[in-house]
C-alpha cells in the first residue's frame, strides 16, 4: 500500500468498530468458564488499530504487527492509556519467522495480502503459535474475488480453507460472495471466508 492509499485507508477506517470475527471470538472467550490463562493476542496487519484498541480495552496484552510504520505509530498514539499492554512490530508477512505463543491471533482482512509463495509457511507459524484452547479470528479471500488476478495476493478455495483448519474446531464460518464497497477503491465483487476457529491441539496443518 503506498503512502497515499494508506492515508486514505487509515482515514476511512479509523472509527470503524471492531471486525465481526473479533467480536465473535471475544464473545466465545467470555462465555467460557474463567481460567487462569494470560490473555495474549497477536493482531496481524493491525491497520488503523480498531481491533487492537478493542482488545486492549478488554484487558488483553497485544502484539500489533503491520508493514506500515505509519500504522504502528497511529496505534501507539491511540493506545497510550494501555501502553503497558502493547508491543508493536513493523514487518512484512514475508519477514515473520516466529510469533509468541498466544491465546488469540486476529487477522482481519490482512492474510490475503501475503504473497502466495510464502502463505503456507506463514500459516504454519500462525497456527503453531496458537495455544491449545486458543482461537484464530479473521478473513481470507476466496478464488472468485474480483482481485484474484493479483498474483501478489493469496486467494483460496473452500477446500483449501477447510484444510487449513483441520486441527481446529470451526466455531463460526461465513462465505461472502457478492458486490460490496471497499475502503479505498469503490465497489468490487467480494469472495471471502470469515472464520473463528478454536485450536484443539498444537499440530498446525
Amino acid at each position: 500500500m503506498n503512502d497515499l492509499s494508506w492515508k486514505t485507508y487509515c482515514h476511512r477506517t479509523s472509527d470503524i468498530p471492531p471486525r465481526p470475527t473479533l467480536v465473535k471470538a471475544l464473545s466465545f472467550f467470555n462465555n467460557e468458564p474463567s481460567q487462569d490463562v494470560e490473555k495474549i493476542a497477536v493482531d496481524l496487519g493491525c491497520g488503523a488499530g480498531g481491533d487492537c484498541l478493542s482488545l486492549l480495552a478488554a484487558g488483553w496484552s497485544v502484539l500489533a504487527i503491520d508493514k506500515e510504520p505509519e500504522a504502528i505509530r497511529a496505534v501507539e498514539a491511540k493506545a497510550s492509556p494501555h501502553a503497558n499492554q502493547l508491543k508493536t512490530r513493523v514487518s512484512l508477512f514475508e519477514e515473520i519467522q516466529s510469533l509468541p505463543t498466544s491465546l488469540l491471533v486476529n487477522a482481519s482482512l490482512s492474510l490475503p495480502f501475503c504473497r502466495p509463495e510464502v502463505f503456507h509457511d506463514l500459516w504454519h507459524i500462525v497456527a503453531g503459535s496458537i495455544q491449545a484452547g486458543g482461537r484464530f479470528a479473521g478473513t481470507l479471500f476466496g478464488d472468485r474475488d474480483e482481485w484474484s488476478s493479483n498474483t501478489a495476493m493469496t486467494f483460496l478455495s473452500m477446500d483449501q480453507v477447510r484444510g487449513m483448519f483441520s486441527g481446529f474446531e470451526m466455531e463460526y464460518f461465513h462465505e461472502r460472495d457478492e458486490m460490496g464497497p471497499t475502503a479505498t477503491a469503490g465497489d468490487k465483487h467480494w469472495h471471502s471466508y470469515s472464520v473463528v476457529a478454536k485450536e484443539k491441539h498444537l499440530d498446525p496443518k
